[in-house]
């Protein structure tokens, strides 16, 4: 096997995480205003986190509540158990589907790291002959 073929498919997946940026946006401006009204306030967060997390990161905070939409039972820590409650049904199909893709991409990229550098192994100096 050519070692480009990973070069192409880490660059894909790599990609692929790039389109997930455009659906998070949206995903923020489809966002019930009940969770944020409900759970972005202090018990919940810390003073830093809600300043950091309004601006310009936004969507970090939006994938957050996508994961507790997708997954209640990580919520446990921060004791947001319920935030599935308050979206549609649509809402936690897409949150549950952008969130396996990121962590399926994430699993792959660093699958074809490894395979890169294996695969450099193997071949050992490229300019040797």
């Amino acid at each position: 096997m050519n070692g480009i073929y990973i070069f192409y498919a880490y660059m894909s997946i790599l990609g692929s995480i790039l389109l997930l940026i455009p659906c998070v946006l949206v995903m923020q401006f489809l966002m019930p205003r009940a969770v944020l009204e409900t759970y972005w306030r202090e018990p919940y967060f810390r003073p830093v986190e809600l300043a950091l997390f309004t601006g310009v990161l936004a969507p970090m905070r939006t994938f957050m509540f996508m994961w507790g939409v997708a997954f209640p039972r990580f919520g446990r820590k921060r004791n947001i158990t319920e935030v599935h409650h308050l979206v549609p049904k649509w809402y936690r199909v897409v949150s549950a589907a952008l969130t396996l893709w990121l962590l399926i991409a994430l699993f792959l990229i660093c699958a074809s790291v490894v395979a890169i550098f294996i695969y450099a192994y193997v071949i050992g100096h490229p300019m040797r002959l």
